[in-house]
């Protein structure tokens, strides 16, 4: 069980992070729309998203999260608003149910506040607790260098590289940088 968690941000303003309901669905559909539109450092591209964004297909997403022992999806609130999400998901064999990997997005008007150090907080403190979870990594932009200062400051270490993995609409390619913790 997650429950919740309070933080306070850089600025000073109020942080929940909590599990996702059932609630937040059309909510993270808007979160997800902003992140998508607002950065090249994710994977998804805002067109991409649309075609699969409907109320019952995220419901059903956070239904399957829900459900299953090594999953989860954190999402942050403040003011009254989702601004965070992070979706951890273990491998779907039993060899490899150990490890999991998570994504994660932040409004871009609550971008190095903090939200990300927190939702990594909370997400690291439920690995530990878990009687599965024994290894949690991520996948992130080599251009990130914001996103692994963080990582590498929460203790992620470098495990790989996945050369010209991305490749930009504009043509250019970017390496993918795969990071781990053991918890």
């Amino acid at each position: 069980m997650i429950g919740q968690q309070h933080f306070v941000l850089k600025d000073g303003t109020p942080l929940l992070v909590r599990e996702v309901t059932y609630y937040d669905a059309s909510w993270l559909n808007q979160l997800a729309r902003a992140i998508f539109g607002s950065t090249d450092q994710v994977l998804t591209l805002p067109e991409e998203f649309e075609s699969s964004s409907s109320l019952a297909a995220q419901t059903k997403r956070i239904e399957h999260y829900l459900q299953q022992e090594g999953k989860c999806i954190l999402v942050a609130e403040a003011n009254g608003k989702l601004i965070g999400t992070l979706d951890f998901w273990n491998g779907n064999k039993q060899k490899i149910a150990h490890t999991g990997e998570f994504g994660m997005g932040v409004h871009l008007d609550f971008r190095n506040k903090g939200v990300g150090k927190c939702l990594l907080t909370v997400l690291l403190d439920w690995a530990r607790q878990s009687t599965l979870i024994e290894k949690v990594k991520l996948g992130v932009f080599a251009s990130n260098t914001t996103a692994i200062h963080l990582y590498q400051s929460m203790g992620f270490v470098e495990e790989g590289r996945s050369v010209a993995e991305v490749k930009t609409v504009e043509g250019d390619y970017i390496d993918i940088i795969e990071m781990y913790q053991k918890v």
